[in-house]
């Protein structure tokens, strides 16, 4: 079995220009790709990083809350130990020193990223991926293989 922890940002950066919807459209591309059989030794775990930072225990009735701000360390707390892959849905709006506490928290996950928005810091989501790969939303399913 394969553990991706889905991490959706939901800083207050990522409620502007639709991004928003956007995660919202990757989580349930996502979701869909749970039902396939190609996808079936994949577990998935839902968090939501931003405001509040909490680990979903109901992927499909989750409430996002798009506010605040996305802290590297609280994200770090909330994530359980153990043998897990991190998918970011991002903007990669961080300021420096969360890109410095991110790069250190991903360096213990294999780690990549998926891009959100026309304003998106690409170069940001380089630095916190294993490969320094970022993929679009419509790449999704590439993004998990990649993990």
């Amino acid at each position: 079995m394969k553990n991706i922890a889905v991490i959706a940002d939901t800083s207050g950066s990522m409620a502007e220009d639709d991004k928003n919807a956007v995660v919202r459209y990757v989580l349930g591309s996502i979701a869909n790709l749970r039902e396939k059989r190609e996808f079936s030794s994949y577990c998935f775990e839902l968090y939501e990083w931003g405001a509040s930072t909490r680990k979903a225990e109901d992927w499909d009735n989750i409430k996002l809350n798009f506010a605040g701000r996305a802290d590297a360390e609280a994200l770090g707390e909330v994530l359980e130990e153990g043998d897990r892959s991190l998918l970011i849905i991002s903007d990669g709006n961080f300021p420096k020193k969360t890109i410095r506490a991110l790069k250190e928290l991903c360096l213990k996950y294999r780690t990549a990223a998926v891009s959100v928005g026309m304003d998106a810091s690409r170069s940001a989501l380089k630095k916190i991926t294993t490969n320094g790969e970022v993929f679009s939303v419509t790449e999704i399913a590439a993004a998990i293989k990649s993990l």
